[in-house]
């Protein structure tokens, strides 16, 4: 009897180490092809829940998942290009994946409800071109991602309520080419993205009011909303504050404005708006202080107005208007600087100016980061196919010097030297006026350097010999006279 009991406590603990080792399998992964090699999965890994490896499902023969019963997969799960699998019902114990989720060109697939007790994906997911899939619920347990979403080229996708609880997109978010698709329901908990942020192709889409509660976007992050051939509104981005990196909206050719933008008051990279039939006006930038790059503006045949950029005061690279055909003024982009003192150093923001092909309408471009730029850099200037007085730099210029600025007859003429006095290299000056002229003489009255500027100007000194300069700056009506010392 003894005998017998030792036998029977070693079989039970046998059975329960088996049973434990069979909680885990397949840490190099498994590829299933054949309904055959799903329907076998447990007699071959009897008990196994947990595969540690990556587990792929393809092609023409699986029609099911029923026999595989996993909790957990430690890699990815990439069920792509199948060409009968309906639904994911038999991943219906599957709580968590480590990598990547793929579903991605699965002929026939209608339902991912399967998947309903998944928490966790610890990288990405990627929901690509399900011809049959219409709606995304399964994934209603998701709460963050810490990789990439993608949701693309879904034809008969219209709704995506299956991600209700997704508050966190860890990188990326990508929803494009789901041509059916209204709205964006189903986001309304989405507070943050890591990083680029992408709407395009959605030729049905109306508007972002889902992403209301979206206020985090990475400032590196690139924010393209574009061939959205119904969009009306982005107002649902109103939650997004602050510095965002690259910024483009174009071809969406319903966009009258772009309210829901307020937020942003900088942009780390270049801000294009490009080719948006509708667009009547951007005061949704009025916030906007900063582009570190280009500004683009192009092919709006109905922007009349730039005044939605009137507190833009640094643009980092260069300034292209083209092929505006309402527009009437380049008013509203005068708090542009062209240049900056920071610590008593001169720095260049303005690189190149672009004026061109925006038709008859546009007749005043002498404001004052244009004026300041084509005396300086002609070559880096292009003005022409503008109307009357906007038709060339020559044209510019000329306007530029008959601009009436009523401060410069009411006002008296205050002038700053920026830099320290006495000067070496250049003399850094700043004033209350526009068209302010300015004469330096030595101390004989002899005329050495002669211009005119507005607001502030840097005048190269090095050439100068030692000695004290007396400038004179003057309007039409008023003049003042200061001194500095060239060593």
């Amino acid at each position: 009897m003894q005998c017998f009991k030792s036998y029977f406590v070693l079989f039970v603990f046998s059975l329960i180490q088996l049973t434990s080792f069979g909680q885990t399998c397949l840490p190099n992964g498994v590829e299933f092809t054949l309904q055959s090699e799903i329907n076998t999965f447990q007699k071959i890994y009897p008990g196994c829940k947990e595969i540690l490896g990556t587990v792929k499902i393809s092609g023409s023969s699986i029609t099911n998942l029923d026999s595989l019963r996993i909790t957990k997969i430690s890699g990815g799960l990439l069920i792509n290009y199948t060409e009968n699998l309906k639904n994911l019902s038999g991943l219906k114990e599957l709580n968590s994946i480590g990598l990547e989720l793929s579903l991605r060109s699965n002929k026939t697939l209608e339902s991912i409800i399967g998947l309903n007790k998944l928490k966790n994906i610890g990288r990405s997911l990627n929901i690509e071109n399900n011809t049959q899939l219409k709606e995304l619920s399964g994934l209603n347990a998701l709460e963050s991602i810490n990789g990439s979403v993608s949701v693309s080229n879904n034809i008969n996708l219209t709704s995506i309520d299956g991600l209700s609880n997704l508050s966190s997109i860890g990188e990326d978010f990508a929803f494009y080419r789901n041509n059916k698709m209204k709205t964006l329901d189903g986001l309304q908990k989405l507070k943050s993205i890591g990083n680029d942020f992408q709407i395009f192709d959605n030729k049905s889409l109306r508007n972002l009011d889902a992403l209301s509660n979206l206020d985090l976007i990475d400032d590196k992050s690139f924010i393209r909303i574009s061939g959205n051939d119904s969009l009306q509104s982005i107002q649902g981005l109103s939650g997004i504050k602050e510095s965002v990196g690259e910024l483009k909206i174009y071809e969406n050719p319903l966009l009258k404005n772009l309210n829901g933008l307020n937020g942003i008051d900088q942009t780390n990279n270049d801000l294009t708006l490009n080719s948006n039939a509708s667009l009547e006006n951007i005061l949704g930038l009025n916030n906007l202080k900063v582009v570190n790059g280009d500004l683009n503006i192009y092919d709006n045949s109905k922007l009349n107005t730039l005044s939605g950029l009137m507190n833009l005061k640094y643009l980092v690279g260069g300034l292209f208007i083209e092929k505006n055909s309402s527009l009437i003024s380049l008013n509203g982009l005068d708090s542009i600087e062209y240049y900056s003192i920071i610590n008593g150093q001169l720095y260049y923001l303005l690189e190149e100016v672009s004026i061109i092909n925006n038709g008859s309408k546009l007749i005043t471009c002498a404001v004052n980061p244009v004026c300041d730029f084509i005396i300086d850099n002609p070559s880096k200037s292009s003005i022409s196919g503008n109307g009357a007085g906007c038709n060339s730099i020559n044209e510019v210029k000329f306007a530029c010097s008959n601009k009436v600025d009523t401060k410069n007859i009411s006002s008296t003429i205050e002038v700053t030297f920026l830099n320290s006095n006495p000067v070496s290299e250049y003399l850094i000056i700043q004033s209350n006026m526009r068209n302010l002229s300015y004469i330096i003489y030595n101390m004989t009255g002899e005329k050495k350097i002669m211009g005119h500027f507005n607001d502030k100007i840097v005048i190269p000194c090095n050439k100068l010999p030692s000695g004290i300069y007396n400038i004179e700056f003057s309007t039409k009506y008023k003049k003042l006279n200061k001194k500095f010392v060239k060593f």
